[in-house]
């Protein structure tokens, strides 16, 4: 009987070692599996916190656009603002413009009637431009002074007039040279 018990003895010696051995070789392939599981975790977590920091980097580039996007929308508005005032205050001007060249070419066109009428109703008497000249120091100087009167190149200049005082110039200067 001794040899049957150490014939199941052995046998379950022999399995128990076995099955020691499986249980070690289990616990080793979970042991292995843990750590793969947990290197997995950390870098499913490593990728997450990635994600996470580059999903925040992106919110802050798009609030940063969206900001530069209203500055630069209430630039152009305030820009728009300015131009349509200006627009405004340059229509005004040239009306305003308009009306000073109307008012001066009525006051030429006055002025130029007011000439023709005088000289045609009056007409020019000889010897009214030089009335009381003596010398021909005298002639001289009337003639400058009549000249940056009545010059055509001046304001109120007339070539007609300019026409009877050289006229009459000529025949006094003769007379005086004499």
């Amino acid at each position: 009987m001794k040899s049957q018990v150490n014939f199941i003895y052995d046998f379950e010696d022999d399995s128990v070692d076995e099955l020691k051995h499986w249980l070690f070789l289990e616990n080793v392939k979970l042991t292995q599996q843990k750590q793969q599981l947990e290197s997995e975790m950390e870098d499913l977590n490593r990728q997450k916190a990635e994600f996470e920091s580059e999903k925040m980097r992106g919110k802050r580039e798009i609030e940063l656009k969206e900001k530069k996007l209203s500055r630069e929308k209430d630039l152009f508005e305030k820009q728009w603002k300015i131009v349509e005032r200006e627009l405004v205050r340059m229509a005004k001007d040239r009306d305003k413009m308009a009306k000073e060249r109307a008012y001066i070419q009525r006051e030429r066109d006055e002025l130029k009637k007011m000439r023709q009428a005088s000289s045609g109703e009056m007409g020019i008497k000889s010897g009214t431009f030089f009335m009381g000249v003596s010398s021909l120091g005298g002639l001289k100087k009337r003639y400058r002074d009549l000249m940056k009167i009545y010059h055509p190149d001046n304001e109120n200049g007339d070539e007609t007039t300019v026409l009877h005082i050289n006229k009459e110039y000529e025949k006094l200067k003769l007379k005086f040279e004499k």
